[in-house]
């Protein structure tokens, strides 16, 4: 990149820009925050690539943690907290409607916490893409500290241990929406992908003025007055959930990719992590106490 490139991608990452609290402080350096980390995970005897890609797979198994509260790879507890908004990678400008797409976004953040050390570290979900795809822990109030993050998931020097995935993909089971408008004949009937429905698609009418226009993949749905079915419709064989609708709406029907991680792979990182913790002695690993036992100035009234 050209000096003038990563002044605007400076600017673009200082606070109250591409997001509130900002990936760079004021004044920070991306290129200094960039080598000197770079610097600390030849130390460490780690890669970028190692660490995003076990960030990303404790993010992914949260889902399990939360359903069935067992440790996941026997060692670690993730709680996740969800948000409202998407978080664009501040490489690439936030998307405009038909602009390209950002190369990796985020909506949650998710605390590990090592269940032999106690120790825990806050990560958000774009982490894993921001340090695999473009070696960069941030440098503001999200800042992910590879040293720290290194000692809470054990990830010991020049280990051979990625985690392989495999991309499954799943057929629709229903209709998705994809966009909306208010307004009958409004922006969204000008649409070149609408127009086509409205053309060439096959008619549904539902009642006076409440009708669908199905071509492929694609369903437009559009209500003179508020109508609310609250029900599912079964178009080409798949439901659509409509609760309420004025005006026009666009439903697809979408195909989904799965990433699944290779199982055997992750039965042997979990044996491994019990081997380290029983056998061996973990050299992150340490008896795990509450607070109330470890700090002098707390009593068991306390916790009444």
């Amino acid at each position: 990149m050209s000096a003038k490139e990563i002044a605007v991608l400076e600017e673009r990452m200082r606070p109250g820009r591409s997001s509130t609290g900002g990936f760079l402080s004021h004044g920070q350096s991306l290129v200094a925050v960039v080598e000197q980390d770079t610097q600390t995970l030849v130390r460490l005897g780690l890669t970028h690539e190692r660490l995003a890609n076990r960030l990303r797979y404790l993010h992914l198994a949260s889902r399990k943690f939360e359903s069935t509260g067992a440790p996941i790879l026997g060692r670690f507890e993730v709680e996740v907290v969800h948000f409202c908004g998407r978080q664009w990678c501040p490489f690439m400008p936030a998307p405009s409607r038909g602009g390209r797409l950002p190369c990796g976004y985020g909506w949650t953040e998710f605390r590990v916490t090592n269940l032999a050390s106690g120790e825990f570290v806050y990560v958000t979900g774009l982490h894993p893409h921001l340090i695999g795809d473009h070696r960069f822990f941030e440098g503001g109030p999200y800042r992910l500290d590879p040293e720290h993050a290194q000692r809470v998931l054990e990830l010991a020097p020049h280990e051979d241990d990625l985690i392989r995935w495999t991309t499954r993909v799943e057929k629709p089971t229903s209709w998705s929406w994809s966009a909306s408008c208010l307004a009958w004949d409004g922006a969204l009937w000008q649409q070149a992908n609408v127009r086509k429905c409205l053309d060439e698609g096959k008619r549904l009418e539902f009642a006076a003025g409440f009708e669908a226009h199905v071509l492929g993949d694609r369903v437009f749905l559009c209500a003179r007055e508020l109508v609310s079915p609250r029900a599912d419709f079964v178009i080409d064989g798949l439901p659509l959930y409509l609760d309420v609708l004025c005006g026009g709406a666009v439903y697809e029907r979408r195909t989904r990719e799965v990433e699944e991680p290779d199982l055997a792979q992750i039965e042997r990182l979990t044996r491994k992590f019990a081997v380290d913790s029983h056998t061996h002695g973990s050299p992150y690993a340490r008896p795990f106490r509450p607070p109330w036992e470890t700090d002098p100035e707390s009593s068991s009234d306390d916790l009444a």
